[in-house]
């Protein structure tokens, strides 16, 4: 009963009434909605489409449909906040698990971005939760332990960013760690990789060396605000530096969202991309276009989202 009210109050009811006169629902995507720099939504949320019931849930999605001979692609980035956290931390392992010799050959120029995207294919995809799970806590797919380990180093890989302590391992019903073992988890994990905490000391201490209200400024240029780095109060404290790397991290990666969203409006507007974006969710774009269309979109799409200036 508590499912389908949650569901039925949340989501069909609300849907329901958002209907607008064209028979479609228009939600409203927030830019400054969060304070990490991500997009959220309202008025509905399609951010927060129900999941956890499989049947409730698909029952649900039925309302995301496709006019009659378009097609819907959804393009997101692949782990792009762990990617994120490898370059501003400069974590040498996780460089490392992101290491592409056709990328670098592209930073040198060598290579055109076609002529990557097509070397790229041929790379090996590496298993950076699995890669974690190794180097952090000495396990190896034979071991009877492995799937419960890559699931916490997966837990942990994607908890870091948003600041993420111990409630984090201890508060999944996957995971049911107690305290002391979540503790000592993520104590081998900073030890492993000590790249990133020193790279938290030293946003901070840059943060609070400003004149005024600390301050920095992420990579596409975006300043963020954290003004209880100088409370008195040491949970707020501890409390804004959670939030402020959250912000750093996250943040950063969603900036990519942003600018791609950008790029796409630009180059629809000049009549060069026949492709309708309809939703975003966190680092994933959803675009609509004739199924005729579908190869274009999707390599085009693929293009501006992913081909930054380097």
């Amino acid at each position: 009963y508590r499912a389908r009210l949650k569901v039925f109050q949340s989501f069909t009811h609300s849907l329901a009434w958002a209907v607008g006169h064209d028979g479609r629902i228009h939600p409203s995507f927030l830019a400054h909605g969060t304070g990490s720099g991500r997009f959220s939504g309202k008025d509905p949320n399609f951010q927060n489409i129900p999941k956890r019931h499989k049947i409730l849930s698909t029952m649900v999605r039925k309302a995301w449909f496709v006019r009659k001979d378009w097609a819907r692609l959804f393009l997101d980035y692949s782990q792009v906040e762990l990617r994120v956290l490898a370059h501003g931390t400069q974590c040498r392992s996780l460089q490392a698990a992101y290491q592409s010799d056709a990328y670098e050959a592209y930073l040198r120029k060598e290579l055109t971005y076609d002529q990557y995207r097509w070397a790229r294919r041929s790379e090996p995809v590496v298993d950076v939760h699995g890669l974690t799970a190794k180097q952090v806590f000495h396990v190896m797919e034979t071991d009877p332990t492995w799937d419960y380990q890559r699931r916490v180093s997966k837990k942990v890989n994607f908890g870091v960013p948003y600041g993420g302590g111990a409630p984090l391992l201890m508060g999944d019903p996957d995971i049911r760690m107690s305290e002391d073992d979540a503790k000592d988890f993520l104590r081998r994990y900073h030890y492993a990789r000590p790249e990133i905490n020193a790279t938290k000391q030293r946003l901070f201490d840059t943060m609070r060396s400003r004149n005024g209200t600390p301050w920095f400024m992420n990579w596409a240029g975006l300043k963020v605000h954290g003004p209880r780095l100088r409370s008195s109060d040491e949970e707020q404290q501890a409390e804004e530096e959670r939030s402020m790397f959250a912000c750093y991290i996250q943040g950063g990666a969603g900036m990519f969202t942003r600018i791609s969203l950008v790029r796409w409006y630009i180059r629809y507007m000049e009549g060069s991309f026949p492709a309708v974006a309809t939703s975003t969710v966190h680092d994933e774009i959803a675009f609509d276009c004739e199924e005729r269309f579908v190869p274009y979109v999707a390599s085009e799409a693929q293009r501006f989202m992913e081909d930054f200036p380097v």
